[in-house]
């Protein structure tokens, strides 16, 4: 018997690109790096927080995600974004990216699997060779597969990279910092967006 050469295309496509998980983001358990003291605020923060595609996307735009420790040494409300903000160790102020534009940026292509339809129309054909009095016969038998494979892939993937998009925007609509109020000695985690071609050291920068 002797498979085409299609059938191992379509091993090579299958195999090739899938839907990414979503790793959640638990900002209170991370380990943080302590920023610059401040009387006011102490300030530690954390990159590094993606996983997968998630991470190689972040890496090839301007946009990286922060997690950020902070609590209030004062006795007074202060606001994230109105009080205070973020700067680089270099002097470089930062006015944080919008959390939907984040999302945006970052999130993982869902309707791109539904390449994988064209893969309906394969079909493996398998040919058998007998030989009987001199003579030979070649017989092919030809099995439609893609009418499962194609869609069950497209679907699969599809739903798949959709289902981690929605956890993705779930946790930074969950500890969107922008505008947050902190408490006199409280002590809140948050995610911020920041435009950055690299891993620069932050520190608090008040107004």
């Amino acid at each position: 018997m002797k498979v085409k050469i299609l059938s191992l295309i379509l091993l090579m496509c299958i195999f090739g690109s899938c839907a990414s998980k979503y790793r959640k983001i638990n900002p209170q358990s991370l380990t943080y790096t302590k920023g610059a003291s401040n009387e006011k605020i102490d300030f530690e923060y954390r990159y590094d927080l993606l996983n997968k595609k998630y991470a190689k996307k972040e890496g090839k735009s301007s946009i990286r995600l922060v997690s950020v420790k902070l609590t209030n040494n004062t006795d007074e409300n202060l606001t994230f974004g109105q009080d205070f903000n973020l700067k680089t160790t270099s002097g470089r102020d930062i006015n944080p990216v919008p959390l939907n534009s984040v999302y945006n940026e970052i999130k993982q292509g869902e309707a791109i699997y539904f390449l994988y339809l064209l893969l309906t129309f394969t079909r493996l054909n398998i040919s058998e060779t007998n030989s009987s009095g001199g003579y030979t016969e070649v017989k092919t038998k030809s099995y439609p597969i893609g009418l499962a494979i194609g869609p069950g892939i497209a679907l699969g993937n599809f739903f798949g990279a959709r289902g981690a998009n929605k956890n993705f925007k779930k946790d930074l609509m969950t500890y969107d910092l922008n505008y947050k109020s902190i408490k006199p000695g409280e002590t809140i985690y948050g995610l911020v967006g920041i435009y950055a071609n690299q891993y620069e050291g932050l520190e608090v920068n008040f107004k």
